[in-house]
């Protein structure tokens, strides 16, 4: 690894863990995990019943925690990654620091690579544990099953994060202010996410479905190959945003 990078790398690590970026998408994502399936759990408890109005529901199961764990994610976790990479170079460009950076014997793709990988890794770092934490509270609160689904679920989530914060970094590339990156980038999601489930013949190749069909790995529902093809469509997306968001950058008057 380049040496340059490696220096960035640190630098940018550093400075996860002295803003508490680090500590709070830690924190945010294990609340994630610990929620998911307590609410699930305890809805039925939670709704008033009158001797004149009740709601009957079925017993919760554990498709319904894995579906309120990956709702979390796909919300509130979406809008997370949006607040963490929207700054990522437009914030320090408003702010004056990167001409600072750049001033140094740095070349800008380092300085890109290094802000993707940091905080892609923190990101995809917390979703392991995360899961790791659901998977033991669901079997505690409703029954065991096999590891090896919540296990496999982690990819399409973690690919889902990634494509999140690559489209989220390309807009703070492009634009000159953090606030405009995140609101194109809610926006861009929004109708990326939104728009393809609405068609069939396209539904399966898009990036929503990973959290969509990573339910149903989780609990057994779904084999990997469900979630295979919207996979190579979002690591595509993924490669083209970084790449663009790369050359972009490398043309772009500071």
């Amino acid at each position: 690894m380049n040496s340059a990078l490696k220096t960035l790398l640190r630098k940018d690590m550093r400075e996860q863990v002295k803003t508490y970026r680090l500590w709070v998408v830690l924190a945010l994502f294990l609340f994630f995990a610990i929620t998911a399936p307590l609410v699930t759990k305890h809805l039925p408890d939670l709704i008033p019943k009158t001797e004149q109005f009740e709601i009957i529901m079925a017993e919760p199961t554990l498709v319904d925690a894995a579906a309120q764990y990956a709702g979390y994610i796909v919300q509130m976790g979406m809008l997370l990654v949006i607040l963490l990479g929207m700054g990522t170079i437009a914030g320090e460009r408003s702010q004056g620091l990167l001409p600072m950076v750049l001033s140094k014997p740095v070349r800008r793709r380092h300085v890109l690579a290094s802000k993707v990988l940091v905080n892609g890794g923190m990101l995809v770092g917390a979703l392991v544990l995360a899961t790791a934490v659901f998977y033991g509270y669901t079997v505690l609160l409703f029954a065991y099953f096999p590891a090896g689904g919540a296990a496999l679920s982690i990819v399409p989530m973690a690919a889902f994060i990634l494509f999140v914060l690559s489209l989220t970094v390309f807009w703070s590339v492009v634009t000159s202010s953090s606030i405009t990156a995140g609101g194109l980038s809610l926006l861009s999601v929004l109708v990326l996410t939104a728009v393809p489930p609405l068609f069939s013949s396209v539904k399966r190749f898009s990036p929503y479905y990973l959290m969509d069909a990573g339910k149903s790995i989780a609990v057994g529902g779904a084999g990997f190959g469900e979630v295979l093809p919207s996979l190579l469509v979002t690591a595509a997306l993924i490669a083209a945003l970084l790449w663009a968001s790369a050359y972009i950058f490398e043309k772009r008057d500071i």
